[in-house]
Order: C-alpha cells, then structure tokens, then sequence
C-alpha cells in the first residue's frame, strides 16, 4: 500500500498540528481535517467553474 504524495502530505500537516504544543492535539487534528476537506471541496469547485468557462 503505497500512500500518495496528497495523503502524506495531510499526514504532515496533522503531525504538525498535534506538535503545535496543544494539550488538545485530537482536536487540532480534527479541525486540521476539517480545513483540508474545505480546501480540497473549493479546490473541485474551482476546476469544475474553469471547466465550464474554457
């Protein structure tokens, strides 16, 4: 099971949270998660408007 480079790549970023000296790392993570999902959803949105226009 090779993990893709996006996958890692949250990986990083939830291990930077959780380090990021809070007592509360689960829920850093979580929102973590929740930002990326947010990120990622207005990312398609945009291809998908580009799409549309070209």
């Amino acid at each position: 099971m090779v993990p893709t480079s996006g996958r890692t790549r949250v990986n990083t970023i939830i291990l930077m949270l959780n380090q990021c000296s809070m007592p509360h790392g689960v829920e850093a993570s979580h929102r973590g998660l929740l930002l990326m999902k947010k990120i990622m959803d207005s990312a398609r949105k945009f291809r998908n408007c580009r799409n549309k226009i070209f």
